[in-house]
């Protein structure tokens, strides 16, 4: 059966039509509208031909599908981000991951051929994975602190009572998760997330203490493990390497640490208040130890009898 001839030129310039009506997906429009079917068995034609040619230029195809997906990054979604901030900057970012995500199906169709071209020399991650690195390689160095601010912003407002866009947090922990994958921007996130929640445990507990009984800030401490184990379920449940019960450790070690301090401060008999909390500590975080975030499932929250620790 003989081979269409095709020069290389010639089908990347109509190959390069077609990747620039899907960029359009990027700025939200409808994918369904952008190319026909009959658009995408041709452009797949196109790629497949290429394919065939002798010599088969096969690794300069594939070198061109990722630097087109470099400039619609650069282009396109990068600029779209730069100029927000906090809950925008999330929401915006968000948008453009799921519209990539879309735009990557149509082109891994058009482009798949190449997955299955025997003359690439080097082994190559599949056209996805390739995509997804384009865009978080571009997108996370450009803007992590400004990503970071914004979620830890959001987190600490939903501490305080205020509402929040619960939803949006998830999905952005679904777009970082996928990142940590491709760069391993998602240890420097959590990392960020435990600093955070360290730094804010240590202050109420510095406030807890020039208010509070031995017994309420007990009870304060209870409340605290509780409201955090909820809360790091919904947002970092993603995360295999996680699990609640390490994050109410360390919260739970800080708190005791401040308590221990003040109690030196101040000459009290730390002996008999630290065992008294070491007595209700060990009934409050055995019930908490037994959950994890492998199966998303919070169970109820611990509590603790006051009544029968008195000091």
């Amino acid at each position: 059966m003989s081979i269409r001839k095709i020069g290389l030129e010639e089908g990347w310039q109509y190959l390069e039509e077609g990747i620039a009506k899907l960029t359009n997906i990027l700025e939200g429009y409808d994918s369904r509208s952008i190319l026909t079917t009959s658009e995408l068995i041709h452009l797949y034609d196109c790629v497949y031909t290429l394919c065939l040619q002798r010599p088969k230029p096969c690794q300069e195809v594939y070198c061109r599908f990722k630097m087109s997906l470099d400039r619609a990054v650069s282009s396109l979604v990068l600029p779209s981000l730069m100029d927000k901030d906090n809950e925008a900057l999330l929401q915006e970012l968000v948008r453009m991951w799921l519209n990539y995500q879309v735009m990557v199906r149509l082109l891994s169709i058009i482009f798949g051929y190449l997955e299955r071209c025997d003359t690439i020399q080097v082994p190559v991650p599949p056209l996805k994975d390739v995509a997804a690195s384009c865009f978080c390689n571009l997108v996370c160095p450009a803007l992590s602190g400004k990503i970071r601010n914004a979620v830890i912003s959001m987190i600490h407002q939903e501490r305080e009572g205020q509402k929040i866009d619960v939803d949006l947090l998830q999905n952005f922990m679904g777009f970082i998760l996928y990142a940590g994958r491709v760069q391993g921007f998602y240890k420097e996130f959590e990392k960020a997330i435990f600093e955070c929640t360290l730094t804010y445990h240590v202050q109420k507990a510095s406030e807890w203490i020039m208010e509070c009984t031995l017994e309420d800030y007990l009870l304060k401490v209870g409340e605290c493990l509780t409201r955090e184990h909820e809360r790091l379920s919904r947002y970092l449940i993603f995360s295999s390497s996680f699990t609640t019960p390490t994050s109410l450790e360390v919260v739970e070690s800080q708190l005791l640490s401040v308590y221990e301090h003040h109690l030196k401060d101040k000459q009290l008999d730390a002996n008999i208040s630290l065992q008294t909390y070491m007595d209700v500590y060990k009934e409050l975080l055995p019930r908490c130890s037994s959950l994890t975030l492998g199966d998303g499932n919070v169970g109820a929250a611990p509590c603790m009898d006051m009544e029968s620790k008195k000091t």
